[in-house]
C-alpha cells in the first residue's frame, strides 16, 4: 500500500545511476535526506539556481489525493533538474513530462521505470501509485484562474478565441473542434533584445462533428 511505502521512505539513498551519466552537473549536488517539505524548509542550491520548498511542492498539488506528485516534485528539486532535463532522461516531451508531475497525464511502464532511476524513487512505490490502476483526474484549479500566468492565457483565449475559431473553420472547411486528447504542445524561450519572449505551440487533431 502507498502509506506503508511512504513510511519506509520512498526516496532511495543516493547511488550512481544512469541519471548521473545523463546529467553530470546534477550528480555533484549535495544529497538532502528525504523529509516532508514545508514553508520553513531550507532552500537547496542547484546548478541552475536556488530551489525553495514552495518551488518543490506547488500549492496546487493539494488538490490531488495522492502524495506521489509532491514526491516527484521534491525528488526533481533535490536533483536540481528542470523539466527539460527530466524529459530527456525519460524520453518524453517536456510539456507531457510536466503534466505527469501534475497528475494530468498517465505514465506508462517505461516512464515509471525511467522516473524511478532518474529521481531515485523506489520503483515499487511508483508502481503502486502510478501503475495500471492509476487514471488521471484531469483539470486543476479554480475557473477562471487567479494566477497571473494562467489568467493571461485565459485572457488570450477570450480576446482571440473567436477569431481563432473562425480561421480554423475557414482553413479546414469543416464543422469540428481541435482535440485536446490527440494533442501535443511545446513551450520555448525566444531571445529578443527588447526582452525575451515565450512561444507556445499547441497542436491538436481536428475532429469533425459526426452526423447521424
Amino acid at each position: 500500500m502507498i502509506a506503508p511505502l511512504l513510511a519506509r521512505n520512498c526516496l532511495r539513498p543516493a547511488t550512481a545511476t544512469a541519471a548521473s551519466a545523463v546529467f553530470p552537473a546534477a550528480s555533484t549536488l549535495p544529497i538532502v535526506a528525504h523529509r516532508s517539505l514545508s514553508s520553513t524548509s531550507t532552500a537547496m542550491s542547484s546548478s541552475s539556481g536556488t530551489f525553495t520548498a514552495s518551488q518543490h511542492k506547488p500549492p496546487i498539488l493539494a488538490e490531488l489525493k495522492s502524495p506521489i506528485f509532491a514526491t516527484l516534485h521534491e525528488a526533481k528539486g533535490k536533483k536540481g533538474l528542470t523539466f527539460e532535463q527530466v524529459a530527456k532522461g525519460i524520453g518524453r516531451n517536456e510539456l507531457y513530462t510536466a503534466a505527469i508531475f501534475y497528475g494530468q497525464a498517465k505514465p506508462d511502464k517505461a516512464d515509471v521505470e525511467a522516473l524511478s532511476k532518474l529521481l531515485d524513487i523506489r520503483h515499487e512505490y511508483l508502481i503502486e501509485a502510478l501503475g495500471p490502476d492509476y487514471f488521471p483526474y484531469r483539470g486543476l484549479g479554480e475557473w477562471p484562474p487567479k494566477d497571473p500566468v494562467l489568467y493571461r492565457l485565459h485572457e488570450a483565449v477570450m480576446v482571440y478565441g473567436y477569431p481563432i475559431k473562425h480561421i480554423v473553420h475557414e482553413k479546414m472547411q469543416k464543422d469540428g473542434i481541435i482535440s485536446a486528447i490527440d494533442f501535443t504542445g511545446d513551450v520555448e524561450r525566444i531571445s529578443d533584445p527588447k526582452g525575451d519572449r515565450i512561444r507556445m505551440t499547441l497542436e491538436g487533431k481536428f475532429l469533425e462533428y459526426k452526423r447521424w
